[in-house]
């Protein structure tokens, strides 16, 4: 079994934790980039550094054998944090007098786990030299991963098997299947009117609405899976103006995307026939993660991480889960993909967030014993 270098692992979590990496700090995200990158060279590896999109943002991919047309084990991770640049200073690392908790802004989601794809990728090396692994770093998961989508979905078509080093659920919990998310807005455009004087002669776009809203959270049915919401909605002028605008942004969780299609369907016909006369309603998708699905080798996964975990002991489940990652890209492509591979870790985007210390080791043997079954 391989040796987990633990002091090691701590210091540099310390060190990463304490680097602000939000998603809009460019600088902070190549500080992290030129660490990550700093430990890979130690051990004789070329990281691939590119810059992508709009905001030069840093990807880092790394690869065992570059030579090589197939990779056998891709660990992902991102490496920027909800946090503004600041936070680290107010709340840097710590932890708790027992050591067994850790805490800090990205501590879990997951500065840890992308130390811990270092950690396996030097183990796998010398207890696996065959093995082709590509280790790769994005910058703006936590904006939806636009700039990064392509590079991280070419090498997911040459890999076999996928770890995406999310934080591990408490409990030690795995994550292998989740839901397709899609962002709607839906515009509703009606007649200003003063609503003391003249209160016949307006259409209100709140009212039809108010309608709408009702109408799609209707759509949603818990036991296939789909469920809609309403988060953001805007409009009006003033209280004494029948409004003329009304805008509202829907949150839709699928597991396919027949089922999408069918909820775009009903959602063509209630914007087809509005309910306030005079009022106009259009709507238009902004943004969409797939479904992440599991397959034939997903389950091999599991089946290799339930033998190693119960050696160790460890009793983990396998969720199927609502909420989105780079995993889903992964996914799409048909790679197995294994998610919340990390250490243990809750409360993640809030000041509470909080890692268990001893599930890092935890993590890295069993891991590491899987994937050496794999191999």
């Amino acid at each position: 079994m391989g040796l987990f270098k633990k002091e090691e692992y701590m210091k540099d979590l310390e060190t990463l934790v304490n680097l602000d990496s939000g998603s809009s700090d460019i600088e902070g995200l190549n500080r992290v980039a030129d660490f990550l990158c700093g430990k890979y060279e130690e051990i004789g590896l070329s990281p691939r550094r590119i810059a992508l999109g709009p905001d030069k943002r840093p990807y880092v991919e790394v690869l065992t054998h570059p030579e090589a047309d197939e990779v056998d084990v891709l660990f992902l991770g991102h490496v920027d944090t909800v946090f503004d640049r600041g936070t680290a200073a107010e709340r840097p690392f710590t932890l708790s007098e027992d050591g067994k908790w850790a805490y800090g802004p990205g501590v879990g989601d997951m500065k840890a786990g992308d130390l811990l794809a270092f950690h396996l990728t030097r183990a796998l090396r010398e207890e696996c030299p065959q093995l082709k692994i590509c280790v790769c770093h994005n910058s703006d998961e936590e904006t939806g991963s636009e700039d990064s989508e392509q590079a991280m979905q070419n090498i997911a078509a040459r890999s076999r098997y996928a770890f995406v080093l999310e934080p591990g659920r408490l409990g030690g919990h795995f994550v292998y299947q989740r839901k397709g998310v899609a962002d709607i807005v839906i515009r509703c455009k009606g007649i200003a009117s003063h609503a003391g004087n003249a209160p016949k002669d307006g259409a209100s776009a709140i009212l039809e609405m108010a309608d709408l809203v009702q109408k799609m959270h209707g759509l949603t049915d818990f036991e296939t899976g789909l469920t809609v919401n309403a988060g953001v909605i805007k409009g009006g002028t003033a209280s004494n103006v029948v409004a003329a605008e009304c805008e509202a942004v829907f949150d839709v969780r699928f597991t396919s995307f027949e089922q999408l299609d069918m909820l775009l369907q009903k959602l063509d016909c209630l914007c087809a026939k509005p309910v306030v006369e005079g009022v106009k309603v259009t709507w238009k998708k902004i943004s969409q993660m797939p479904p992440m699905k599991p397959n034939d080798n997903t389950r091999a996964m599991m089946e290799l991480l339930r033998k190693e975990a119960e050696k160790m002991g460890l009793h983990p489940d396998f969720l199927s889960v609502g909420g989105a990652s780079d995993g889903s890209l992964l996914s799409e492509m048909g790679t197995a993909v294994m998610d919340g591979c990390g250490p243990e870790s809750d409360k993640y985007h809030s000041a509470d967030e909080f890692l268990r210390v001893d599930s890092i080791e935890e993590r890295f043997h069993l891991l590491l014993g899987a994937i050496k079954g794999l191999a």
